[in-house]
């Protein structure tokens, strides 16, 4: 199982145009049957050789193996992660470029192994980087480590106080994706 989530540099319709165009890519090269990474070096290729109108975009890739039990994070100028596991919330992060701005790129991959009722949360830098100091990773470190019924009162709670920080009103793109696991024995 896969989630990505792809953010633009800049904002407005170049920046979505510009992340729809790297995920849609990503999204064939995985089905395609290509692994994380070569798709993700492939894709990196395939934004420098359009970069003469400079487009970037992160990427943050989570792929599941359902039959392992693992999950690997591939980050590439992507923002935070958060793995919330037996009551502990650790924050998955890269220090990376995002694909288009250098002819080789450097992939960061995490590897958790995963259980039920882990929940991982994905976001795009206008949720995690959107207010620093206020809303850092330990801010939402605590809201996920409370104890809510489910992931969407999670999830709200998380976008409520980047809005409330921002007097309602987003200032970038605010994407944030939960997944909860569920084994069914």
């Amino acid at each position: 199982q896969y989630v990505i989530i792809c953010d633009g540099m800049g904002y407005g319709p170049k920046a979505a145009k510009e992340s729809k165009t790297v995920c849609d890519i990503l999204e064939i090269f995985l089905k395609s049957g290509f692994s994380p990474k070569m798709a993700l070096n492939m894709i990196n290729s395939t934004m420098v050789l359009k970069s003469d109108n400079e487009v970037f975009s992160s990427v943050d890739l989570l792929c599941i193996d359902l039959l392992s039990g693992v999950a690997d994070f591939y980050k590439i100028g992507a923002s935070k992660s958060f793995f919330y596991h037996d009551g502990i919330c650790e924050t998955i992060f890269s220090d990376t470029l995002p694909v288009g701005i250098m002819p080789e790129t450097h992939v960061s991959i995490t590897s958790k192994r995963i259980g039920d009722g882990d929940i991982i949360f994905m976001m795009s830098d206008g949720v995690s980087d959107a207010s620093p100091g206020y809303l850092s990773g330990e801010r939402i470190k605590k809201i996920i480590e409370k104890d809510y019924d489910d992931i969407e009162t999670i999830s709200k709670m998380i976008i409520h106080a980047v809005l409330k920080k921002k007097c309602c009103k987003a200032v970038d793109d605010m994407t944030l994706a939960a997944v909860k696991i569920n084994i069914f024995e």
